[in-house]
């Protein structure tokens, strides 16, 4: 259930263009520009709103009619719950952004950790850094973001691979902020090679 819902949640932020790409000042100073900017639509939709909720109210009060003021009460009700939900995304964005932002400069002082593992998705992006899915050797998966240059060539391989092959990848990203730094070594490896039976219980492959 929860991975479903990461893997949503991951791509709205790589159309939000909120995704790090790097850890430097350049990368850090865009996405909190672009916070900036999805915090102005959603807290001005959220105000506009609650000046549309007062405004009704003000409205209700000169009805001509008992009909007429609950069917301005209803909008006037409608509107604040509206700005109610608006306000969230602004809240959460700000809040998404402090803490990645937080750990991107802790970053710069840390050793980049290398990680391999099968690449199972990226997802593109049109500005900032692109997600990508991995399933490490250990089974588990997690999420990455790296640049269009650092994450391109594994969507173009896993696009190639076709049904039958995996992408193996090894990356050297940073811990914290889970921003790859470069991708170390890549090979495309075909499943029946790799999960055989046979060979996980360390039988010679038969010969002609």
């Amino acid at each position: 259930m929860l991975t479903p819902l990461t893997g949503i949640l991951w791509r709205l932020l790589a159309r939000m263009r909120l995704c790090l790409a790097g850890v430097d000042d350049a990368e850090v100073g865009r996405l909190l520009v672009r916070r900036l900017r999805w915090m102005v639509v959603f807290g001005g939709l959220a105000a506009g709103c609650v000046v549309l909720a007062a405004t009704t109210a003000t409205e209700t009060v000169a009805a001509p009619s008992p009909v007429m003021a609950a069917m301005r009460t209803d909008l006037q009700m409608g509107a604040y719950i509206a700005a109610g939900v608006l306000a969230l995304p602004v809240v959460a964005v700000w809040r998404y952004a402090q803490a990645i932002v937080r750990r991107a400069l802790r970053d710069r002082a840390a050793v980049p950790q290398v990680c391999r593992g099968t690449a199972l998705r990226v997802v593109p992006a049109a500005e900032g850094g692109w997600p990508m899915l991995l399933r490490r050797e250990d089974g588990r998966r997690f999420w990455v973001t790296g640049s269009a240059k650092v994450l391109a060539p594994v969507r173009s391989r896993m696009g190639r691979a076709g049904p039958g092959f995996r992408v193996t990848v090894t990356v050297q990203y940073y811990r914290r902020s889970r921003v790859v730094k470069e991708i170390r070594g890549m090979a495309v490896e075909a499943l029946s090679v790799a999960w055989s039976p046979a060979l996980e219980a360390g039988a010679e492959p038969a010969t002609p």
